[in-house]
């Protein structure tokens, strides 16, 4: 080969080189203009371009990866090591429980129990422990309650709780009709006396309205109760009272009465139905006859404890007299209409007011179809009144707010029948009121209670505060409680 062949030879490489290394230079201007690309752009913006070093960062990745696995593996054993002594713990948990009837001390008992238990195991422990207790007190009150007997302390721990009812959906109407039953003393003295009466089969809502009586016993922390079983047994037997509707306290108070009258009829077997005859009788006669016929056939503690007796008295225009007598549970008492304040001695004088008979009827003396005046009156006062105000216009809904001012103390004297009077029972000291406060769609129910402190309290639903209202005077008292003063 020539000289000439050498130096074209050597030309060409040397070009070559250079190519290569312009080539380089190429590369490492566009690494660098991505650098800045993707270094200036902002965070979670995505550049079009692909990262240059794929390998590097997936090492990256990589090693994220061990470190996360290994975080995982450390979390699994630490599970595993709290699952082994959690379950270590139960296995000596059982044994301590197993030697309970043993004389162990209870220092001796958390030392095993809690030995080496995570803080939120001890806390699930506790809760388990007191669902245990809870669910064994409910065992045992689960007796035959004809077993248990009712001394005056337990008696006074009823009349005197100041416990609220849970509210379970628009049913203020049922806690403030229970809350003043329970706190008539009365009618639970009398209650105490009939539990031989009670059972679970045949008289149910007897039996959970005793069973309500000894939770309130037995809560020593005046702690919320919820009547929810009273309410679904109850509601089973009416229909009407199924679901979270607003009902009346007065209709409520009625029904629920009436049924613990049929339950604890101490009557088996109903003679017949006798008709009153009043000719040649005097009316105390007729008024006992009345009343032996009528407790033939019913005779409970609540006809003894609420019912009261009626005389109606119709006179004929030439002085004959005739009667017929009636039961009554509660007097519903009417108001004027349109009327801004009144007070209850009125209200009792517009129910009692004697009135004329429309049509004509024959009287057994003369003979003749005359207009006679009828009168009613008490032969016999009950043992606790209960005054229904009848706020409610029946034809349109609305509520009358009258303001009612009435007293404690309550004298009934004028409405006894003259001869009747000599038995001294007209005089009545107020203790239980049912509010009723805003329309009847949509308003609320709560109670004053008087207790043994001669202070008057409000239950509302769950909440029993003492009343800071004049309760003498309200537009909202709804049904009122009277009790009667022993002399």
């Amino acid at each position: 080969m020539s000289n000439n062949d050498d130096k074209n030879v050597n030309q060409n490489l040397n070009n070559n080189k250079e190519i290569n290394n312009n080539n380089k230079q190429i590369n490492n201007n566009e690494d660098n203009k991505s650098e800045i690309i993707t270094k200036s752009k902002k965070p979670g913006f995505k550049s079009k371009q692909k990262p240059i070093l794929k390998t590097k960062s997936i090492g990256n990745n990589n090693e994220l990866y061990k470190k996360k696995n290994k975080n995982i593996n450390n979390i699994n054993n630490d599970k595993n090591k709290y699952k082994a002594g959690y379950a270590a713990n139960y296995k000596k948990q059982k044994k301590l429980n197993n030697i309970d009837n043993e004389s162990t001390s209870s220092e001796t008992k958390s030392k095993i129990s809690y030995k080496n238990i995570p803080k939120s195991a001890k806390k699930r422990q506790t809760e388990n422990a007191q669902t245990k207790s809870y669910k064994k007190n409910n065992n045992k009150n689960n007796i035959d309650i004809t077993q248990i007997s009712f001394n005056n302390d337990d008696i006074s721990a009823i009349l005197n709780s100041k416990i609220g009812f849970v509210n379970l959906g628009n049913s203020c109407f049922m806690n403030t009709c229970l809350q003043n039953l329970i706190h008539s003393e009365y009618f639970i003295k009398i209650l105490m006396t009939k539990i031989n009466l009670v059972s679970r089969n045949k008289t149910p809502i007897t039996y959970r309205f005793i069973k309500l009586l000894l939770e309130i016993i037995d809560n020593k922390n005046n702690s919320v109760i919820s009547p929810k079983n009273l309410k679904d047994v109850f509601s089973r037997r009416h229909d009407i009272f199924r679901g979270f509707r607003q009902h009346d306290t007065q209709e409520f108070c009625r029904i629920f009465l009436e049924d613990i009258n049929q339950e604890l009829n101490e009557v088996t077997e109903k003679p017949p139905y006798k008709e009153l005859s009043t000719l040649n009788k005097t009316k105390l006669q007729c008024d006992k006859e009345f009343d032996d016929n009528f407790k033939s056939r019913e005779n409970s503690l609540i006809i003894k404890c609420f019912y009261s007796q009626i005389i109606n008295i119709f006179k004929c225009k030439c002085g004959f007299e005739t009667y017929s007598f009636q039961k009554v549970l509660d007097f519903p008492l009417l108001f004027k209409k349109d009327c801004k304040k009144i007070e209850l001695k009125q209200l009792l004088k517009l129910y009692f007011e004697s009135e004329k008979i429309s049509f004509e009827t024959k009287c057994e003396k003369c003979n003749k179809k005359e207009v006679h005046e009828k009168e009613i009156k008490f032969s016999q006062t009950p043992n606790i009144l209960i005054l229904s105000l009848q706020r409610r216009n029946e034809r349109t809904g609305k509520k009358n707010d009258c303001k009612l001012k009435f007293s404690e103390k309550l004298d009934i004297i004028d409405y006894i029948d003259k001869d009747f009077r000599y038995k001294n029972e007209s005089k009545y000291s107020l203790y239980g009121i049912g509010n009723h406060v805003g329309n009847f769609t949509f308003g609320h129910y709560f109670a004053y209670i008087k207790l043994s402190d001669d202070n008057w309290y409000e239950f509302n639903d769950s909440i029993v505060v003492p009343c800071s209202n004049n309760i003498e005077s309200s537009s909202s008292a709804y049904i009122l409680f009277y009790k009667k003063i022993e002399e």
